[in-house]
């Protein structure tokens, strides 16, 4: 049996569905900080999303809106709160409703 090698499973983390957690902060104003939860069938793909709309300043992305009211010095951390497991009994509903309670906890949580 051959085990994965430790780049071969960070890939498979961050590969697939997840809910995330994106932290925004300042470095010129250290009190200033803002905590975003979502959630993403495809989380590389979701986070190079943010971070796009975030440095093309396209005013109708919510992380753009964010970032505007921090001032120079902004940088953003992701992470993975979850990987949802899919049950295979379940309808697309089922699945969605399941992706929306957990986005519904994290941001209780955070």
């Amino acid at each position: 049996m051959c085990l994965p090698d430790e780049n071969e499973r960070k890939r498979e983390f961050y590969n697939g569905p997840a809910w995330y957690l994106l932290v925004l902060q300042s470095t010129v104003d250290q009190s200033w900080f803002r905590l975003y939860n979502g959630q993403a069938a495809d989380y590389r793909h979701r986070r190079r999303t943010h971070q796009t709309s975030a440095n093309s300043k396209d005013p109708s992305q919510f992380v753009h809106k964010v970032w505007a009211v921090a001032r120079t010095g902004r940088w953003a951390k992701f992470g993975i709160l979850g990987k949802p497991v899919r049950n295979p009994n379940w309808t697309d509903a089922d699945e969605q409703m399941w992706w929306n309670l957990g986005e519904i906890f994290f941001g209780l949580a955070f």
